[in-house]
């Protein structure tokens, strides 16, 4: 009866050792994965992810949506003949379309009207253009801290016809940490439009 005891506690013993080193193993694979995970969101600069995610809405062009959205009436200040002028409502569908999409990324004083939106999407539809962003930089500007150069890779294609490589850059201003409250941009911006334009 001892003898038999002795067996099944030594097996009971045995099987605590092997318990406990799984454990163990087990707890270090999930602590080591833990410090991994924290150090890399802690890298994430704010305000280099909303100038990003702005400049690829306004970049990867035409929105068609949106292009249909500008054109409809319904969405336009309209001024007749007679000098009458009817707004559109206040919460029309453009409206909420440039609220979900920017508004985040800015504070209220970059986005009420400091900052034209979308400003390539029309030439672009209107004469045939698709413009993709290939890849878009952004870095600090040394001993100022708010403000940040950028520089948007795009490929454009008129028509299905070759494709063509072009940079656009500029300067955007981030007072609040996330938020955009001035974009710049360079000469090559304008040359850009005109391009698309045709001119």
């Amino acid at each position: 009866m001892n003898l038999r005891f002795i067996n099944n506690y030594s097996s009971f013993l045995v099987k605590k050792s092997v318990r406990r080193k799984i454990e163990v193993i087990l707890f270090v694979i999930l602590l080591s994965s833990l410090v991994t995970g924290c150090s890399q969101t802690e890298s994430v600069d704010k305000n280099i992810v909303a100038i990003q995610t702005v400049l690829e809405h306004e970049f990867n062009a035409p929105d068609k949506e949106y292009i249909r959205m500008k054109n409809d009436p319904s969405n336009m200040t309209i001024v007749d003949q007679n000098g009458l002028v009817s707004a559109p409502e206040e919460d029309n569908e453009l409206e909420i379309y440039l609220e979900d999409n920017f508004r985040p990324y800015f504070t209220d004083f970059g986005y009420s009207g400091k900052v034209l939106f979308l400003t390539l999407h029309s030439p672009a539809d209107d004469n045939g253009y698709q413009i993709t962003v290939d890849k878009i930089n952004v870095e600090p500007v040394d001993g100022r801290p708010r403000d940040y150069d950028f520089t948007v890779h795009v490929t454009y294609q008129k028509d299905g016809g070759d494709k063509m490589k072009a940079e656009i850059t500029g300067l955007a201003t981030c007072p609040e940490e996330g938020k955009i409250g001035k974009i710049r941009y360079n000469k090559d911006h304008f040359l850009f439009g005109e391009i698309l334009r045709g001119q």
